[in-house]
């Protein structure tokens, strides 16, 4: 069966959101407990202000998996909605993108301190005495900087598919209730107070 028009809008933002958050987890996989410099600073503390924390990046990885699973979910559940699982499927989406969404934005605010951080030991002189320890030569780790850029980027698409998705329910409801309720038979007319009985439920 032609999947309905809202069928279409949110398959497709699943799988741009899934493919992004599997980018982000690779990207977040490299960025983990990774140096600025090369080679890596020595010492206690050193070696740990001159890196990615293992907790930043930790929560880089967590945070993908979290919308992997979200996206793969959304696109197993989508092509099986049913009128019975309509007020589950708006709760759903709402209430995940809502979540989602402040996952997502504090992510952003983590790796973009680090991308200012890195940004800035990037624009020191290669020679900078930041750059030396007990007469070994370091430099900025290439690569490093546009990764955490890119992640940055990736999170901000992220966003605006979760924004997305809310739009999708807000302005299609009745229309999605209307498909749902023709695909089980029913009739037309009780679409409009099914669609304000739903939107009581979630709200």
């Amino acid at each position: 069966m032609k999947p309905c028009p809202w069928q279409t809008v949110l398959i497709t933002t699943g799988v741009v959101e899934l493919l992004l958050s599997i980018s982000y987890l690779v990207d977040s996989i490299f960025a983990y407990d990774t140096c600025y410099v090369v080679p890596c600073y020595e010492g206690p503390g050193l070696e740990e202000l001159w890196k990615i924390n293992k907790g930043v990046g930790l929560s880089g990885v967590f945070s993908a998996v979290f919308v992997i699973i979200f996206s793969a979910f959304s696109l197993w559940l989508i092509p099986r909605s049913s009128l019975k699982d309509a007020p589950l499927m708006f709760g759903f989406f709402v209430g995940m993108s809502f979540i989602l969404s402040l996952v997502l934005i504090e992510q952003m605010c983590i790796w973009g301190a680090e991308w200012n951080l890195i940004d800035n030991l990037d624009k020191l002189s290669d020679f900078s005495s930041v750059f030396s320890q007990s007469g070994r030569h370091m430099k900025m780790r290439d690569g490093l900087l546009e990764t955490v850029q890119r992640m940055v980027y990736m999170l901000a698409g992220l966003l605006l598919v979760q924004v997305s998705i809310v739009i999708v329910l807000a302005l299609w409801h009745r229309e999605i209730l209307a498909d749902l309720l023709w695909l089980r038979g029913g009739s037309y007319t009780r679409v409009v107070s099914m669609a304000d009985d739903v939107t009581g439920v979630i709200v």
